[in-house]
């Protein structure tokens, strides 16, 4: 048979392992949507592993078979090709199924009002994708160069002089490991996760996005905040949700003395009570201090997460205001003024 002859027949032969594994894949999605849920995790899973899975199944099929019929001269070279793209189709399927995996993890915690362990392991499930994609991906480099016998050799002479290489790349990379580092100790140490209230840099607002480097948070107003990993590691800063997300909010205001407590009492329970933000459990009015011609007045009251305790203070504070503005004018803060007469002669 000529060569001719044995390139097409070895064509022929990969394009059928194609085929086969295509149909398969193809098949088994399928049947998949036909008798499951739609919203059934195997949906999501043959949605987004059916191309990667049949690229894969294509090349293994394709290494099987290229020795049976292939001309000597080609084989070599096409093997080596094959290997690479599988190398590269097998990275491909382990990162799809590491979405699916996030994706089902997440689905699970992802609700509205989510307790402190469902954010962390939302943050743990993200991080620790980020790293086994990094992973995978330098893997599958790795091993595809291994396979060229000048790269091996190349390799050894790398590895007989690690330390010193080791030593420099580590000095001029030590700024970069660092945040690395930093994100793996803020994901797997619990001190941060996504969705926690904080207050960084005189700004409040909703951890986003939490990488290897760097974390998002969303301000109030919209803006986003990027901070370095490390910021959070090494810097003080306000969370609002470490442990619960129930939080006291406080309403200061300075009145006059003769302002009675009692009707202050009873309309703070009332502006509480028809405030959507308050979650019915503190509602108290204490005199905190009374210096330079007034007293100050401290309202507590609770809301159910830090994200709308700014809106029940503010309710607070202009019902208080104008109820005292109606009610007692006298008792607005005011200066007193003693005036003295001339000795009578």
């Amino acid at each position: 048979m000529s060569q001719i002859a044995e390139f097409a027949v070895g064509i022929g032969l990969v394009l059928v392992a194609c085929a086969i594994a295509v149909a398969l894949v193809t098949l088994t999605r399928w049947t998949t949507k036909r008798y499951t849920k739609p919203e059934s995790i195997l949906v999501r899973l043959v949605d987004d592993v059916h191309v990667p899975l049949s690229v894969t199944l294509s090349l293994i099929g394709a290494q099987l078979l290229l020795p049976l019929w292939w001309p000597w001269d080609w084989r070599a070279v096409l093997d080596h090709i094959v290997v690479l793209a599988t190398f590269a189709a097998v990275a491909w399927l382990a990162i799809a199924l590491l979405h699916v995996v996030e994706e089902l993890i997440i689905r699970r915690v992802d609700k509205p009002g989510e307790s402190a362990m469902e954010r962390r392991r939302r943050t743990q499930v993200l991080l620790f994708r980020r790293v086994s994609v990094a992973l995978i991906i330098a893997i599958a480099l790795g091993a595809g160069l291994l396979t060229f016998p000048t790269v091996r050799t190349i390799g050894m002479s790398v590895l007989a002089s690690a330390g010193i290489v080791g030593i420099v790349l580590g000095l001029a990379a030590q700024s970069w490991l660092k945040g690395i580092f930093a994100g793996l100790q803020l994901a797997f140490g619990d001190a941060l996760r996504i969705g926690d209230v904080v207050v960084v840099e005189g700004e409040w607002g909703h951890v986003e996005e939490i990488t290897l480097t760097y974390v998002v948070v969303r301000i109030w107003d919209k803006r986003r905040l990027v901070l370095p990993t490390t910021y959070f590691t090494e810097n003080p800063y306000h969370t609002w949700t470490r442990s619960s997300v129930d939080i006291l909010g406080t309403v200061e205001l300075d009145v006059d003395f003769t302002l009675p407590l009692e009707p202050v009492r009873e309309e703070l329970q009332r502006l509480a009570r028809e405030c959507e933000y308050w979650d019915g459990d503190t509602c108290t009015l204490q005199v905190t201090d009374a210096v330079g011609g007034v007293m100050r007045l401290r309202a507590v009251v609770s809301a159910a997460d830090g994200s709308v305790v700014w809106d029940l203070r503010c309710h607070i504070r202009e019902g208080l205001l104008t109820w005292i503005r109606a009610n007692h004018p006298d008792s607005l803060p005011k200066t007193r003024a003693e005036l003295m007469g001339e000795r009578p002669l």
